[in-house]
């Protein structure tokens, strides 16, 4: 990953943008000059959440009333304004990237020890039900993984449930191509969940993951 330093960019091109997530999403307008901005907060900030993490605060930006059929979408997160609610980079082995790969707001994980590096969620806490079927989607885009490699989406809940699935890179996953893979599983009644992404990969200088966005169905 040495082609991906930890800060990086002009920002120039995206100034316009910079300028009104920060008035929208901060006290301070730390010299932007907020007076002509929009400070109506965005559909992403003000929806509600299903799940919530387990200090209490909203983990999730996503609308607990949408949902498809029998599913309903209790967590989406798309990392515009940095590693999100649900998710903390503390302990995991990630990055936060304002723009890369053609994307605003990604996270790259990788440099793990042994090849192993990990993202993984607060545990969610849901206020309303349990539930017994998930599924969880997550857009992606490898960068230097070889033959073999493999990319992990995983879940613990609560009475000790766990599973995993797994995809391998040059098979299911190809290098430098955004992706979405889903992982469908079924539990019994988890109404405290968290949710970990891996990566096992032989160079563990270079290859990595790119994440633009991930989804919690429920």
């Amino acid at each position: 990953m040495a082609e991906y330093p930890g800060v990086y960019a002009r920002l120039s091109s995206q100034y316009d943008w910079v300028r009104t997530a920060v008035c929208q999403n901060s006290k301070s307008d730390h010299g932007f000059n907020c007076d002509d901005v929009d400070m109506t907060a965005s559909e992403t900030e003000t929806a509600a959440a299903v799940f919530v993490n387990d200090g209490g605060s909203t983990s999730s930006t996503a609308d607990s009333d949408v949902s498809t059929g029998n599913w309903k979408n209790v967590l989406s997160e798309g990392f515009v304004f940095g590693y999100g609610a649900a998710f903390d980079h503390v302990g995991n082995d990630a990055r936060h990237y304002p723009v890369a790969e053609s994307k605003q707001g990604v996270v790259l994980i990788g440099g793990g020890v042994g090849g192993k590096s990990t993202f993984q969620s607060h545990k969610l806490v849901s206020e309303d039900e349990a539930y017994s079927f998930f599924k969880v989607s997550a857009t992606v885009r490898a960068t230097q993984m070889s033959q073999g490699d493999d990319f992990c989406i995983e879940f613990e809940g609560n009475n000790e449930q766990s599973g995993q699935k797994c995809w391998r890179a040059s098979y299911e996953l190809q290098n430098d191509e955004w992706a979405t893979v889903t992982y469908h599983f079924d539990a019994v009644a988890v109404d405290e969940l968290l949710v970990r992404l891996r990566i096992d990969t032989a160079d563990e200088d270079n290859a990595g993951l790119f994440i633009d966005e991930i989804t919690i169905d429920a």
